[in-house]
């Protein structure tokens, strides 16, 4: 009898490879499935972040505005008391501001010259829990309003301070 020795493949065989490369596949597949669900979650999160920023910053751009009118129609030692109670103007979009404050320096008229500066009025606006939407802005003698700071921040009441003390490694190594 002869003997064939060339390369046998059984059906085994081929069926073994077939299931390991399905195996390969449907790993891949699930991966894939799995990072689309976390990139779909993270999408969903920037958007609603980038949302609350936005009304946030339009409740901002609104009381600008409104403290703009204020300060045009008002003398200066009517400014205090009418900032003071912005949130209660009636105006919807103004009850969520919160430490509205107006520090002027000591003698304060309107002299119309733009270069005087008469002090500060400064406001926030919850963006969500522990984040608010900072502004502070310049009035000048003109009646002018300048942006100095427009910015996210932590509220200051969140920042957590350790109970404890932690002892930190010195540097020095000491054999005992």
């Amino acid at each position: 009898m002869k003997e064939n020795k060339g390369l046998i493949i059984n059906v085994g065989t081929s069926s073994v490879v077939l299931i390991l490369l399905v195996f390969a596949l449907s790993v891949f597949a699930l991966l894939s499935i799995r990072a689309s669900n976390s990139e779909l979650q993270l999408a969903k999160r920037t958007g609603e972040s980038v949302q609350e920023y936005y009304t946030a910053d339009g409740v901002a751009e609104y009381a600008l505005c409104y403290i703009q009118q204020v300060i045009e129609s008002s003398k200066v030692e009517e400014l205090e008391e009418k900032l003071k109670n912005i949130n209660v103007s009636g105006q919807e979009k103004l009850e969520k501001l919160q430490n509205v404050k107006l520090n002027l320096e000591d003698i304060v008229i309107f002299t119309g010259k733009p270069e005087d500066k008469l002090g500060t009025i400064e406001y926030a606006i919850p963006i969500r829990e522990g984040i608010q939407l900072e502004v502070k802005l310049a009035l000048y003698g003109d009646r002018r309003l300048s942006v100095e700071v427009w910015r996210m921040v932590k509220a200051a009441g969140d920042i957590e301070e350790f109970e404890q003390n932690v002892e930190l490694w010195d540097g020095l190594i000491t054999a005992e």
